[in-house]
C-alpha cells in the first residue's frame, strides 16, 4: 500500500489530485492519504448547489462551492476536519459495500481511543452523533473511496452553510440527509492537535494493515497535469453549478410576486417580471446565476436584502 505527503490545503487542488489518481496515475498498489482543505463546502456529484447550500452566507464568508466527482451529500471542510481517501484496483466486493471499506478506518480510530462505529449505509458515528460521512466513484476498474472525519470542525457554521431551500423547483438532484454531527476532539485520552492525530491515525492504520505504507511521491509532471485538472474542471462555473438539472426560483415583496428566475445550467435563461418596476431585471438574462451577479444589480435597491435572502436564502 502507498501514501503520499502532500500539504496542499486548496480544496480545487485536492480534489483534481484525487481524479488524477483515479482515472490517470500509474497505481499498481493501493494509495491511501490524509488531506485537509481550507473552508470550503464540498458538493456531492448529482447536487445543486442552489438546494443545498446556503449561498448568502458562503458568499459573505468567502467559502468556495466545489462539485466533487463521487455522489453522496454536502459537506463542509475546514482546518479542523480530516479527509481520507483510499483508491484501489481490488474493487471487487467493496463497490457500494462502505463498511468494507470504513471497518479498517473504524478500528484504526478505536486504537487510538476514539469508540466509533459504523452506522447506516456509508457513516462513521461516536455514540450517537456522525463523525464522519462517506462517498464512492469508479472509473473503469478502479474505485476511489472518500470521507471525513470531524476533529476540530467549526460546526457552528454548518447549521448556517447546509441547509435545503425550501422555494427550489426541481425533483432530479439528489438531497443530502442530515444527521447530528459531533468532533472528535473532546473524546480524545490526551489533547492533541490535528496535525499530530492525523499523524498518529497514519502510523496506527498502517500497523493495522501489517504492511509498511510506502510513500508514493508526485512528480513535477503530475503536479502540472493535476493544476490543469483543477484549472479546467475544479475552478469552473460550468462544473461546479453548471452541472446543475434546470430549476426555478421566484422572489417576492410583502407577499407579492415580482418576478422569476429559470436556471439552467447555473445560467439565467429566462426571466418573468411580474412587477412592472423590475422590468430592468430582465438585464441579468444569460448571466450565472451568483450571490455577486444579484448584487451587481441591485445596489442600493430597498429589498436588496430581503431579495437576496430569497434567492440564496
Amino acid at each position: 500500500m502507498q501514501t503520499i505527503l502532500q500539504n496542499h490545503l486548496d480544496p480545487t487542488f485536492n480534489l483534481a489530485l484525487e481524479e488524477y489518481f483515479l482515472k490517470e496515475a500509474d497505481l499498481t498498489q493501493d494509495l491511501f492519504y490524509l488531506w485537509r482543505n481550507a473552508p470550503s463546502i464540498i458538493l456531492g456529484r448529482n447536487q445543486n448547489p442552489y438546494h443545498e447550500v446556503s449561498l448568502l452566507y458562503a458568499h459573505e464568508q468567502q467559502i468556495p462551492v466545489i462539485r466533487r466527482i463521487s455522489g453522496g451529500g454536502c459537506v463542509y471542510h475546514d482546518l479542523g476536519n480530516i479527509n481520507f481517501t483510499w483508491i484501489t484496483n481490488d474493487y471487487k466486493g467493496k463497490v457500494s459495500r462502505y463498511q468494507a471499506i470504513l471497518d479498517p478506518i473504524i478500528e484504526t480510530l478505536r486504537d487510538l481511543g476514539i469508540p466509533a462505529s459504523f452506522h447506516g449505509k456509508s457513516d462513521i458515528y461516536l455514540e450517537d452523533k456522525k463523525i464522519s460521512g462517506n462517498a464512492q466513484g469508479f472509473h473503469k476498474n478502479r474505485l476511489i473511496h472518500h470521507g471525513t472525519l470531524l476533529f476540530h470542525t467549526d460546526l457552528s457554521r454548518v447549521g448556517k452553510l447546509l441547509h435545503q431551500h425550501p422555494l427550489t423547483k426541481e425533483k432530479s438532484s439528489i438531497a443530502s440527509n442530515r444527521a447530528q454531527v459531533c468532533n472528535i476532539y473532546p473524546t480524545l485520552p490526551i489533547e492533541k492537535d490535528v496535525l499530530t492525530f492525523m499523524s498518529e491515525f497514519l502510523k496506527a492504520f498502517e500497523e493495522r494493515q501489517l504492511i509498511p505504507l510506502e510513500i508514493r511521491r508526485i512528480e513535477p509532471r503530475e503536479l502540472e497535469r493535476i493544476e490543469a485538472i483543477a484549472n479546467e474542471k475544479y475552478r469552473t462555473h460550468s462544473w461546479n453549478y453548471g452541472e446543475t438539472s434546470p430549476f426555478t426560483r421566484s422572489v417576492s415583496i410583502q407577499g407579492v410576486p415580482v418576478f422569476e428566475f429559470s436556471i439552467i445550467k447555473g445560467m439565467i435563461q429566462e426571466i418573468n417580471a411580474i412587477d412592472p418596476d423590475f422590468q430592468n431585471i430582465k438585464a441579468l438574462l444569460n448571466q450565472p446565476f451568483l450571490v455577486s451577479t444579484i448584487l451587481k444589480f441591485l445596489q442600493d435597491h430597498s429589498q436588496k436584502e430581503a431579495i437576496l435572502r430569497q434567492l440564496f436564502h
